[in-house]
């Protein structure tokens, strides 16, 4: 499965897509950006909206284009967690030419 999300500072929307690229479930949560919200801050609103430890088993690629992903450092907030969390995803995560935002897994 692929999710993408769009994270504003207040507001993140994420899709979950299946191999093929249709649409599996939507929503929006709190919205992050590194410049405001700390590691802690994110672990604990993912970590504790109902959708996401549901489907993470099956996510091998994730798409995150946020606010105030500009540089590893900043980029790092958002993506500990995503990582941790993510455990199917094989991939590393960091800036890529080809993404913007912060990562592709």
């Amino acid at each position: 499965m692929i999710i993408i999300v769009e994270s504003g500072s207040t507001k993140a929307d994420w899709i979950l897509l299946d191999g093929q690229g249709h649409e599996i479930k939507r929503w929006s949560i709190m919205g992050f950006n590194p410049y405001f919200h700390s590691s802690a801050t994110v672990e604990h609103v993912l970590g504790n909206h109902p959708e996401i430890p549901t489907y993470a088993p099956g996510v091998e690629q994730v798409y995150f284009y946020g606010a105030g992903c500009s540089s590893d450092h900043h980029n790092k907030v958002i993506a500990e967690w995503l990582i941790q969390r993510l455990s199917s995803c094989p991939h590393s995560c960091g800036p890529r030419p080809q993404s913007r935002g912060l990562c592709h897994l």
